[in-house]
């Protein structure tokens, strides 16, 4: 039998031979070809039945391309965290991030980005920590009979009886200097003792200072419940 050579497809048309298709042919083995229309610039995903469609692309240069899933179309827009994103399109310039309330949640910041000094403290265990000025910047002027703060420096300036805090913790200080001819009381509250070098107040005992500039800087230590004097100006006496 001798070979007749390739045979053309044959072609339904009005009379030409050419076919006109716009778009990307498809078809599923059983049913004639179908044409999916594309736009330019848009990404082609395969759709239902065999087809495929087009995804438009993002106005805003740099969005990535995300899955939603097995059963949806992907598209463009915020890479969550389990996908390796932030989960978020803005965050405060030059403020710090922080993970989200949750393992996968989106990323967040701490609010502002605090002033000169400040130090980032933790708030706990589901609160974002925030900018806070540290116990050694943070001084206020006192006087007179009052119960002192927890972690709050002092400078006496007139005549004082000063109480200590009650209830505080390991390693909680209490820092005062002098800036009065006064003279300054420090009492320990119920319970607590005062320790100035090798001598030691009785309990809810006193601390008293002799001069102005005197300055003394005490440590709590839970175990006897006794203040430490950790650095001291002047002579202070324990009584």
């Amino acid at each position: 039998m001798a070979y007749e050579g390739p045979h053309p497809l044959p072609v339904k048309s009005g009379g030409s031979g050419n076919i006109s298709i716009t778009g990307v042919l498809t078809g599923n083995g059983t049913t004639p070809f179908t044409a999916s229309p594309i736009s330019q610039y848009n990404a082609l995903v395969g759709n239902a039945s065999n087809l495929i469609t087009s995804v438009a692309p993002s106005a805003t240069s740099g969005i990535p391309f995300i899955s939603q899933g097995a059963a949806t179309n992907p598209a463009f827009g915020t890479a969550v965290v389990a996908g390796g994103g932030t989960g978020n399109t803005t965050f405060t310039a030059y403020s710090v991030i922080c993970a989200g309330t949750t393992a996968t949640g989106a990323f967040q910041n701490v609010s502002g980005v605090g002033t000169a000094g400040q130090v980032l403290t933790s708030n706990g265990a589901g609160t974002l920590p925030t900018w806070q000025t540290t116990n050694d910047q943070s001084w206020t002027d006192n006087s007179g009979t009052f119960l002192a703060t927890l972690d709050v420096n002092y400078f006496l300036t007139a005549a004082s009886t000063v109480t200590l805090p009650a209830s505080p913790a390991q390693g909680d200080h209490f820092r005062a200097i002098v800036d009065t001819t006064g003279s300054c009381v420090i009492t320990g509250n119920t319970g607590q003792t005062i320790r100035y070098g090798s001598s030691t107040s009785s309990v809810a005992g006193t601390l008293t200072n002799s001069a102005r500039g005197d300055a003394v800087w005490l440590i709590y230590r839970s175990t006897g419940s006794v203040w430490i004097m950790e650095n001291g100006v002047g002579a202070w006496t324990p009584a």
